[in-house]
């Protein structure tokens, strides 16, 4: 096959051979085809070579395997299964790295996404944010909402609209006066709180603070009667 200068190659017909010959200077060869039948063809360098679309048929892949250190190339992918093993094919896989110690960088480098020991991503702020403690590292949880005081027999709207009613205060209980609550933006409809009538004889001089933490759906209308009396509270 490989023997002399002056042979000349008669027709295309390739060959398969299971050991490829070792050429020396000069030798005439013929084409050579794998145990399939399938042309084998090597890019012998990759200087100016341009290559267009590959496409693989059927089940085939293309494997682009990590170059080695120092050899030049840019080209660095893996992939195609290993770590837990088993999964195989289509989707683009991204791996991590499980530590025991977490690593430490510094400027500028590079580092692999980290997972815990059941493959889970490890993620973290990695800052504080609005509303921490910061001395103490929690987060503050504050009750806000808008005061209201009514001083007289009258009906009032607190609020209109969907809102939370905390609470309501009396500060100086007086004898027969009445105190009720609405889901409304009048003083009819849904009950939020029954009418609460003071002793005639007061057995307290105050003040009392009776909690709702309810929430209201059209409006929150209190409805003060029976004797002058002050109620307060807060609303959102």
């Amino acid at each position: 096959m490989a023997d002399s200068t002056t042979e000349q190659l008669r027709g295309m017909i390739a060959r398969y051979l299971a050991t490829p010959p070792s050429l020396t200077d000069k030798d005439a060869c013929g084409l050579f085809v794998d145990a399939a039948g399938n042309l084998k063809i090597i890019l012998a360098s990759n200087s100016g070579v341009i290559i267009g679309d590959v496409r693989a048929a059927g089940s085939q892949g293309v494997l682009l395997q990590q170059g080695v250190a120092g050899d030049g190339y840019a080209l660095n992918v893996g992939g195609g299964v290993a770590s837990g093993a088993t999964d195989a094919g289509n989707p683009i896989k991204i791996g991590g790295v499980y530590n025991t110690t977490p690593p430490v960088f510094t400027n500028g480098q590079r580092g692999d996404a980290q997972i815990d020991v059941n493959g889970n991503l490890l993620e973290t702020l990695a800052t504080l944010i609005a509303g921490e403690d910061l001395a103490n590292n929690v987060m503050k949880v504050e009750v806000r909402g808008t005061p209201f005081s009514i001083t007289t027999q009258t009906t009032t709207t607190v609020k209109s609209g969907a809102g939370f009613i905390y609470q309501i205060e009396i500060p100086t209980p007086v004898a027969n006066a009445t105190v009720k609550i609405y889901d409304n933006t009048a003083g009819s409809g849904t009950v939020l709180l029954d009418t609460i009538t003071l002793p005639s004889v007061l057995i307290s001089d105050g003040p009392i603070v009776v909690p709702l933490n309810k929430t209201f759906s059209t409006g929150c209308t209190i409805v003060t009667a029976g004797a002058t009396m002050s109620v307060s509270g807060s609303v959102r």
